[in-house]
């Protein structure tokens, strides 16, 4: 994987497991794809660091733009996680009402508990 290694991930202390992560940003698509969309896998700069566990539901999050056309943040999807590392994760995207691309934010998911 181009952020996730396919080693298997050391054990995490669980003193960490009850935090969940604020927010953290897509940072790259598998085959140098611009953009993606739902049943892909994307890559975030949320980790173990982040408290951030296999199983976490996250919101995918498009930031409103300026201009006529602008206006607030807006959700586009969701993903969850697959695999974690110290300071990056891979999420698999389960549902997008627009094309994913790099930059966009992650939050939790309203109500998410590690599975």
């Amino acid at each position: 994987d181009l952020v996730v290694s396919s080693e298997a991930a050391a054990e995490t202390d669980s003193s960490d497991r009850s935090r969940t992560p604020d927010h953290g940003y897509i940072v790259a698509v598998p085959d140098e794809m611009v953009l993606t969309a739902a049943f892909q896998t994307v890559y975030t700069d949320l980790g173990r660091d982040d408290a951030v566990e296999p199983g976490h539901l996250l919101s995918i999050i498009r930031e409103g733009k300026s201009g006529r056309r602008g206006g607030p943040p807006r959700k586009i999807g969701e993903a969850r996680v697959l695999r974690v590392e110290p300071a990056s994760s891979a999420v698999f995207i389960t549902r997008s009402n627009e094309p994913i691309q790099i930059g966009d934010r992650l939050e939790p998911l309203s109500g998410d508990s590690p599975r």
